[in-house]
């Protein structure tokens, strides 16, 4: 497909696995109180051919158990990480408990490895239609097509149930084989754009990731340079034996010869073994 599309439905309608919809996201539409681990269960075995993210109904406060559930779904391979970022879209109403729940969810994100989520409020999204509005749905796709303007925009579609999304999707496939058809040069430079929009997007995850090395580095760095214990013992070896005049040391490796702990021959080469097992 030439622009994002999220197919958003329910848990109750998925009986069987989803038939993989090539270059869409499918948004599994939760209440946040209600994951457990059927919900797991569905995401294994019914998209594991599909991208999908959360869209989350926020209507009370996030608990941490909750937040940490709802984090774990970033592990599955398939979860919408564009850019390398997780993707969660957010529903509700009151204000204060969707913040409290985004500073909740970065929270537990971070502590298990994902430093950004990138949270979508549902409120902020444009174009999102019922799966009952086909007609509405193809016009608006064709219009993005036809467009000479390069644009990045995204459909959303509610879907009651799951033929309904591959219906509509045909619809739309039905609409780009026809630009295809009848003027190659636009479709050809929109593909083109799409593909470079990807290209971005895997670079800004090599950049992250090189970012994110060189932070691990200095951090190492600081680590070595602070008053550990191996700064200590590094300080005591400096204040108190490198002082020491030569021929105290030569006398001490004397002594070890003599009570066995060093080999004689290994005072006159460094080439020889100097203490024994």
């Amino acid at each position: 497909m030439l622009h994002d599309i999220y197919y958003i439905i329910t848990p109750r309608i998925i009986q069987q696995p989803v038939k993989a919809v090539p270059d869409a996201t499918i948004a599994l539409r939760l209440n946040a109180g209600d994951i457990n681990t059927h919900l797991f269960q569905i995401a294994e075995q019914y998209l594991i051919n599909q991208p999908f993210c959360l869209l989350l109904q926020l209507q009370e406060q996030l608990s941490i158990d909750q937040a940490n559930n709802i984090i774990a779904f970033f592990f599955f391979s398939n979860y919408h990480k564009p850019g390398g970022t997780p993707q969660i879209i957010l529903e509700g109403e009151n204000e204060p408990v969707l913040q409290a729940g985004i500073e909740l969810l970065q929270q537990s994100a971070k502590a298990q490895a994902f430093p950004v989520v990138q949270f979508t409020l549902a409120t902020t999204i444009q174009n999102r239609y019922t799966s009952d509005e086909k007609p509405a749905i193809t016009a608006i796709y064709k219009g993005w097509l036809q467009s000479p303007n390069i644009s990045s925009d995204i459909l959303y579609v509610n879907v009651s149930q799951l033929p309904a999304l591959e219906n509509i999707n045909q619809a739309l496939e039905a609409e780009e084989t026809l630009l295809e058809q009848q003027n190659a040069g636009l479709f050809m430079l929109k593909k083109q754009n799409r593909q470079l929009r990807k290209q971005v997007q895997q670079l800004e995850l090599f950049c992250q990731a090189a970012q994110q090395e060189i932070s691990n580095q200095v951090s190492h760095n600081q680590i070595l340079r602070s008053q550990s214990q191996a700064t200590a013992l590094q300080n005591y070896y400096n204040s108190e034996y490198e002082v020491l005049p030569l021929w105290y040391k030569r006398l001490g490796h004397i002594i070890k010869v003599f009570i066995g702990k060093r080999s004689f021959k290994s005072l006159f080469s460094d080439k020889v073994k100097k203490y024994r097992d």
